[in-house]
C-alpha cells in the first residue's frame, strides 16, 4: 500500500471493492489512489464552478443535471449541500462527508459509483477556466490526472491543497 492514502485514510471513501461502487477487490493501490484523486478533483472543480455562478445560475445548473437521478447520491454522501432551498454548496473536505453513506448504511442512497457518475456528468456539462484557458470540466480532470496520477502525498489535506493549487494556477 502506498503512503499516499494508506496512513490514516478511510477506505470507504476510496472505495473498497464494494460491488455497488469502488474499485474491484483486485485493484492495485495506485488504481484506488487514482480513483480517489479523480473524485476529489471533480468535487473541488464542482465547488469552483458553482462558486462562479450567481445564486440563480447555481440552482439552475444543479437542477438541469439533477434529473439523472445521481444528485441524490451527491446530497446523501454529504458532498452537495442545499442551503436554505436557494443555492447549493460543495463540501470538499472528505472528513465532513456522510460516513453512513460511504459505509453503505443508507440503502436507498446510491453508492460511490453513483457519486462518481454524478460528478462525471457535472464535469461533462460544465466549463471551467484554469490558468486563463477555458475548457470542459472533464478535460480539466483528465489534464490533472495526466500530470498528477503518480504523485504520492502524505494526507488528504495535501491532495486537496495540491488540487486547489492546480485549479488556481499556482503550481
Amino acid at each position: 500500500m502506498s503512503a499516499a492514502l494508506s496512513s490514516g485514510c478511510d477506505s470507504r471513501i476510496l472505495g473498497d471493492g464494494d460491488p455497488e461502487g469502488g474499485p474491484s477487490p483486485n485493484a492495485s493501490q495506485k488504481e484506488v489512489d487514482n480513483e480517489w484523486k479523480l473524485r476529489q478533483f471533480r468535487v473541488q472543480a464542482l465547488e469552483r464552478i458553482l462558486d462562479s455562478k450567481s445564486p440563480n445560475e447555481n440552482r439552475n445548473f444543479i437542477n438541469e443535471v439533477r434529473g439523472d437521478g445521481y444528485v441524490g447520491a451527491l446530497m446523501d454522501s454529504g458532498i452537495l449541500v442545499e442551503l436554505d432551498g436557494k443555492i447549493y454548496e460543495v463540501e470538499v473536505d472528505n472528513e465532513k462527508w456522510n460516513g453512513e453513506f460511504w459505509e453503505g448504511k443508507l440503502p436507498d442512497s446510491g453508492s460511490a459509483s453513483d457519486v462518481d457518475q454524478a460528478l462525471s456528468d457535472y464535469m461533462d456539462a460544465s466549463n471551467i477556466s484554469i490558468c486563463g484557458a477555458d475548457m470542459r470540466g472533464y478535460e480539466a480532470a483528465n489534464m490533472y490526472m495526466e500530470s498528477h496520477s503518480d504523485d504520492v502525498l502524505s494526507s488528504f489535506a495535501a491532495y486537496r491543497e495540491q488540487i486547489d493549487d492546480y485549479l488556481n494556477c499556482e503550481e
